[in-house]
């Protein structure tokens, strides 16, 4: 039981920043960019607006997936293992 809580803790972790770069950069200014520091996007988009609330789409399917992971921790350990690892490594790929 306590390695459900772990995993299941481990996975919601990993989904809270998504869903929160999806809520709260929605609406900003600059563009929201898949690296951490990368400022060349905004010389390079036209229609941030519409750019943002693609990317924050994008993130909050994404963040969606790790709760999906988390759930399937309590159900069965084995499952909510093999999606967390799918969201770590196949996930990020086709994120970027």
């Amino acid at each position: 039981m306590f390695g459900r809580i772990i995993g299941c803790l481990c996975s919601v972790l990993c989904g809270l920043p998504f869903l929160y770069i999806s809520i709260y950069e929605k609406k900003s200014n600059e563009p929201i960019s898949f690296w951490n520091g990368d400022t060349t996007l905004k010389s390079k988009l036209k229609n941030i607006e519409d750019y943002n609330s693609k990317m924050s789409i994008l993130y909050r399917n994404y963040s969606i997936s790790y709760f999906v992971s988390a759930i399937l921790y309590v159900i069965s350990p084995t499952f909510g293992t093999i999606t967390l690892c799918m969201n770590c490594t196949l996930g990020i790929f086709i994120v970027y």
